[in-house]
């Protein structure tokens, strides 16, 4: 009788030898040899001028692989994926408190996870089971568990998927970065998993102890070596040029980046956004994108690159021909950028135009005789002005034909309050920006940036903190609160940060009161601090500049 399924085992966070056996028959006597095999430390990415507050500043020491894409991924032989998904997934000494019980789920009211367990689950699993090689991976386990194994099994559980509902990863740490879940949120783990999922499983279980860590103060080295492991595993295939047609590797980039979002707001985003938009051309660019789940997982990719383009002022790495098809694709799909952003499709398109002419204006501004033609600019502008906010008006004679209580009226109409500001705050957003980036002189403050300021800063004002929506406007909160002098103001500004960087733990949010603090202090424009920041002070040493992503 064979024996029972053991449950997986996060890694070991690589700091102590692993001893590995090995037999040999010398002369007839068989003997048992011992080898420790010691992990290679990796190298630490990071900058001097990080912009991280009091109490933060250890994440940097988190980036150890996006850098490192010389001589050990270039030497990395791709791993065959034959769907022995857990064979990486070792422990030796480090395990999983049972810290559920203890620690609160977020108040953010989201749905109920949208995959549900059926009667005829594990039948059809059996079936189809992608995790066909876990047997040979649980008869190296140890035959025996300790106190603390057990808690490691009531916390996981018996099967990948599984272990990730019980991390409460597809409840819970995939709706984090969106306005609101949905059917198709681009971040949820599906219940049939390709083959090669161990790259996808090793990026989730890093957001998971990332998220862990900040709840309970451990599972740091945890969360390092899997996101360590899941760039390896991602670099090895994409170099070895396998990734045709396999969208499912966009699962494992979105998720690390996310991850890198809980971080800080400083990072090499840049290299995330080439690995996608490599990947996307291998699969045959826009016109491959023919299912809903693919097309809302370039539609965060696209926002990403667009909204730090705008702060960067260096244009976008995805072409323009995405946004234009998902355009096209949005309004029959079931998802939309607002549900993915909290900006609305028009404003996305104007936003995204807004990238590639402050690229051209910047590339003007460093010549002597190329005049730079603000005409495209004043008709987006007027085209801000003229933009109709459908969530302005009320539909009261719809609500009087269906049976709707006054409690969920209220609650209806809250949240069309919440969209509402959440959109005019972004119409505000833009054209503050436009006004500092190509109208100003960037020296002087015009009356139109502190009107513009206010403005921003009322409409995020008026949404709920009980909302995700407010959260999704770090962006706005940022180019206002760099542009005003008032102390009240200032406080807002910065309790917005610390408020929804403790809710939603991600660091990004802190990031920004520091920033904010030196703009404040040397009285410059935005821009000027960010470009000494950002630039790198060495060029040719081959370390990628950081970059600074509010989005």
């Amino acid at each position: 009788m064979p024996a029972p399924r053991r449950p997986f085992r996060f890694v070991t966070a690589g700091s102590k030898p692993r001893k590995r056996r090995r037999t040999r028959n010398d002369g007839g006597t068989r003997t048992v040899e011992s080898q420790a095999v010691e992990y290679r430390d990796e190298a630490v990415t990071g900058t001097d001028a990080e912009i991280l507050p009091e109490g933060v500043s250890e994440e940097d020491t988190f980036r150890t692989g996006d850098a490192q894409s010389g001589e050990d991924l270039a030497n990395h032989e791709p791993e065959i994926f034959d769907g022995r998904l857990w064979e990486d997934f070792t422990l030796n000494d480090s395990f999983a408190p049972n810290i559920f019980e203890s620690v609160p789920h977020l108040d953010f009211g989201l749905q109920e996870p949208l995959m549900t367990d059926s009667p005829g689950l594990p039948s059809l699993l059996a079936q189809s089971n992608p995790f066909s090689g876990i047997d040979e991976f649980n008869e190296s386990m140890p035959a025996e568990d300790s106190p603390q194994d057990q808690l490691v099994i009531q916390t996981l559980g018996s099967t990948p998927f599984e272990s990730i509902q019980n991390l409460r990863y597809d409840s819970e740490f995939c709706v984090l970065p969106l306005t609101s879940d949905i059917s198709v949120n681009p971040f949820r783990c599906q219940r049939q998993l390709p083959q090669g999922s161990h790259i996808l499983f090793h990026s989730i279980l890093a957001l998971c102890c990332q998220h862990l860590k900040r709840l309970t103060g451990s599972w740091s080295a945890e969360a390092e070596e899997h996101r360590r492991k899941a760039l390896q595993l991602l670099e090895g295939v994409l170099q070895s040029k396998q990734a045709n047609n396999q969208f499912h590797l966009l699962e494992p980039i979105l998720i690390l980046f996310t991850l890198d979002c809980a971080l800080s707001a400083a990072g090499s985003w840049t290299t995330h956004l080439n690995r996608a938009h490599s990947l996307l051309q291998a699969c045959g660019g826009p016109s491959a994108l023919t299912t809903p789940r693919v097309r809302s997982q370039v539609g965060m990719l696209l926002w990403w690159d667009a909204t730090l383009a705008l702060i960067s002022r260096q244009g976008t790495v995805m072409h323009r021909s995405y946004l234009e098809f998902l355009v096209r694709w949005e309004k029959q799909d079931e998802w939309s950028f607002f549900d993915l952003t909290g900006c609305p499709r028009d404003l996305f398109a104007h936003l995204f135009f807004l990238t590639e002419l402050a690229r051209q204006s910047e590339i003007a501004m460093s010549m002597e005789w190329l005049s730079f033609n603000v005409a495209p600019v004043m008709d987006i502008e007027q085209q801000l002005i003229q933009w109709y906010n459908e969530e302005g008006s009320f539909s009261r004679h719809k609500e009087q034909e269906m049976d709707v209580s006054d409690t969920d009226i209220e609650k209806q109409d809250h949240e069309q309050r919440d969209r509402y500001h959440c959109a005019e705050a972004w119409r505000c957003a833009l054209l503050l920006y436009i006004e500092r980036v190509f109208k100003s002189d960037r020296i002087k403050r015009q009356p139109a940036i502190n009107r513009l300021s206010r403005r921003t800063l009322d409409h995020i004002r008026c949404c709920r903190r009980s909302s995700q929506t407010q959260k999704q406007l770090l962006l706005p909160i940022f180019l206002a609160g760099s542009e005003t002098s008032d102390e009240e103001m200032r406080g807002f500004v910065k309790d917005y940060c610390s408020y929804w960087g403790d809710k939603s733990r991600y660091n990004m949010f802190h990031s920004v009161p520091a920033l904010l603090d030196e703009i404040w202090a040397k009285k410059k424009w935005w821009g000027a601090v960010i470009d000494s920041r950002t630039k790198s002070p060495t060029p040719g040493m081959g370390k990628a500049p950081e970059q600074l992503l509010f989005g």
